[in-house]
């Protein structure tokens, strides 16, 4: 057995292991934001998020997985900074009963082509700007990537029409486009939230 050397340093208070859940993190999320709905889970930029409302757009999310043919055990690569989206799609995949791959939009080209090609991800949920810039250079080389999801940073921001306008207009927001892709199935995630929630 590997010794655990780093337990010397833990002070006296802190149990070298917990009792954990053995629940799949799906149900453990799903009853949490039950037995809260109405206080404020997310703040972003003038967005605020219930509980509920996060409960809800996941099971969306997750039923629209379901539906594209993700199935328990697939890999979806989540590429997107710290927004809502983000939540909801970690959550929703969770609850579909996929497994995530964290991707950071920072990287490379070459080094997200290689996570993606590397974990056999079947779905990415990811950036309109970075589906257009960076994914459409080696699309073609990814055949187990079957669902691309292009979201935009301003569609949760909960600013007035006119500032995310404005916002777009100086490109102080980046916008990409989200054109069809031979051979992959490319939805906006605003649209896969219109999805009925049924999740199997």
């Amino acid at each position: 057995m590997v010794e655990k050397f780093w337990l010397k340093s833990y002070d006296a208070h802190v149990k070298p292991s917990l009792k954990y859940p053995t629940e799949d993190l799906g149900t453990i999320l799903t009853r949490n934001m039950k037995e809260f709905p109405e206080k404020i889970g997310i703040y972003f930029m003038d967005a605020a998020f219930t509980y509920k409302e996060i409960l809800e757009y996941s099971q969306k999310f997750a039923t629209f997985l379901q539906k594209n043919g993700v199935e328990k055990g697939d890999v979806v690569t989540i590429c997107l900074p710290n927004t809502p989206q983000y939540l909801f799609a970690v959550y929703g995949t969770y609850m579909a009963g996929g497994t995530i791959s964290g991707c950071s939009p920072l990287l490379s080209d070459p080094e997200i082509m290689y996570q993606l090609e590397d974990s056999n991800a079947k779905a990415i949920v990811t950036m309109d700007i970075i589906y257009e810039k960076k994914l459409s250079k080696f699309l073609d080389k990814l055949p187990n990537l079957k669902l691309i999801v292009p979201t935009n940073i301003s569609e949760f921001m909960g600013f007035g029409g006119f500032k995310v306008f404005m916002g777009k207009l100086v490109k102080k927001i980046p916008k990409g486009k989200m054109d069809p892709w031979p051979g992959k199935t490319v939805v906006p995630y605003l649209e896969a939230l219109e999805t009925e929630i049924d999740i199997k």
